[in-house]
C-alpha cells in the first residue's frame, strides 16, 4: 500500500513541477511579447510625429 501511494506522491509531485514549468515559460513569453510591443508601438509613434523627437531636442 505505501509503495503505491509514494508512486501516487511522486507523480503529483512531477504534475505540479510540469505545470509550474509551463506557467514560468509562459510568464516570460508574455513578459516577451510585451517588451515587443511596446518598442513596436514606440517607433510607429515617433515615425508618425516627428516633432515629437524635435520638441524633446529642442527642450534642452
Amino acid at each position: 500500500m505505501n509503495k503505491i501511494f509514494g508512486k501516487k506522491k511522486l507523480l503529483l509531485a512531477s504534475t505540479y513541477t510540469t505545470v509550474a514549468r509551463a506557467q514560468l515559460s509562459n510568464t516570460a513569453v508574455t513578459y516577451q511579447n510585451n517588451a515587443r510591443s511596446l518598442i513596436t508601438n514606440f517607433n510607429n509613434w515617433d515615425n508618425s510625429d516627428p516633432s515629437w523627437g524635435v520638441s524633446v531636442v529642442s527642450g534642452f
